[in-house]
């Protein structure tokens, strides 16, 4: 009978920490949902007081909607489809540039990488 008291509470306390286990996953997972929430919330802000500034809603409306202010001219530039492109770096120097700096990250610490992310190096 003993034996079987001592089974039942054990089986009962690894249910229980079993739950505590899921319920602190689920706090971590929400909380790094939050954490990334308040980065975009964050970004959304500091967009929204760029657009403050009328030189920058003005260099938007020309960049994107293609605007230009009144007695303003417009020259635009056509390129010969046959010309070669000038100073334009080849993909495959791209791809292995790339690479060198996936290389180079897989290489650093997490501490190291964190602290040139925050510090700006």
């Amino acid at each position: 009978m003993l034996g079987l008291l001592t089974i039942w509470l054990g089986w009962s306390a690894a249910k229980e920490a079993y739950k505590k286990y899921q319920v602190k996953k689920e706090i971590d997972k929400l909380s790094q949902e939050i954490l990334n929430l308040e980065q975009k919330n964050s970004n959304l802000v500091s967009l929204i007081d760029s657009f403050q500034d009328p030189d920058v809603v003005e260099l938007e409306a020309k960049r994107r909607l293609n605007l230009k202010k009144q007695g303003e001219e417009v020259a635009v530039i056509l390129r010969d489809k046959n010309d070669e492109p000038q100073n334009i770096v080849q993909q495959d120097e791209i791809d292995s540039f790339e690479a060198k700096l996936i290389e180079q990250d897989a290489s650093q610490s997490n501490v190291l990488k964190w602290w040139r992310y925050i510090t700006g190096y």
